[in-house]
């Protein structure tokens, strides 16, 4: 138990020695209700007034100094700013590391959206607002197939199968080729991260299209080369030395 937690016992202890020592005075006139009466309305106003210098307290954020007085207000009072100093660092705590998460998301070349369980933007990172021209727009609490307009991406929204990265044309730029991939971080949090795969993309278009022009540049002749085989075999001048390499060479 923190030390500045009420201590519930003294507390109850002293009420009830105010409320005895009222009823004992009481006695000693002839009126014990009187005096327990008494005793009861003075503890009650005690505490009224210290509640109006709680509250009066509490609306003046600007104000440090404890409120002073006895019983267990004090204690009360020492609690409550000994948790507004907690929530104070916790509070410093959030923001520094808040930011550390945007110095470190904003430096990824990848776009980055943080969604909630309903597909609605919490947070983004720089890259996602220059790889889909956000500009100073506030995208928060959008639904992301308001942002990434692509109907293969809303279907795959739609069906909650992530399993596989899809590949897009963005409908902000045609010429490129962005990389979906969708991950469930928690049951109310989902990472969709998005990656330009254009130069990828063009140097597997490059590679495809060299293999077919070369093959189809080396058809040509290996035709011919095959029919003058298929012609030398059929040749009966042809020295029988020359049938074997000719019919490895035939194949």
């Amino acid at each position: 138990m923190s030390p500045l937690s009420p201590r519930t016992g003294e507390i109850l202890g002293k009420h009830a020695a105010l409320l005895a020592g009222g009823l004992f005075i009481g006695l000693l006139y002839g009126r014990p209700f009187v005096g327990f009466a008494a005793a009861a309305t003075a503890a009650l106003c005690w505490h009224i007034y210290n509640l109006s210098r709680l509250l009066l307290w509490l609306r003046n954020q600007k104000k440090v100094h404890i409120p002073g007085g006895i019983g267990p207000w004090p204690t009360i009072f020492s609690r409550i700013q000994y948790e507004r100093d907690n929530t104070r660092k916790l509070r410093t705590r959030v923001r520094e590391q808040m930011r550390e998460w945007r110095d470190v998301t904003n430096a990824l070349p990848d776009a980055g959206f943080v969604l909630n369980e309903n597909f609605l933007v919490r947070q983004h990172n720089d890259a996602a607002r220059r790889m889909f021209a956000l500009g100073d727009n506030d995208v928060s609490g959008l639904h992301i197939t308001n942002i990434i307009r692509n109907p293969a991406f809303v279907e795959m929204v739609e069906s909650g199968k992530f399993e596989r990265p899809l590949q897009i044309v963005p409908s902000v730029d045609p010429s490129r080729v962005f990389s979906c991939q969708i991950t469930e971080a928690t049951s109310q949090q989902r990472l969709l991260m998005v990656r330009d795969v254009t130069e990828r993309e063009r140097e597997a278009r490059i590679r495809a299209d060299f293999v077919a022009n070369a093959s189809h540049e080396l058809r040509t002749p290996l035709t011919v080369l095959l029919g003058y085989l298929n012609s030398m075999q059929e040749d009966d001048t042809l020295p029988e030395h020359w049938h074997e390499p000719v019919d490895e060479m035939a194949g």
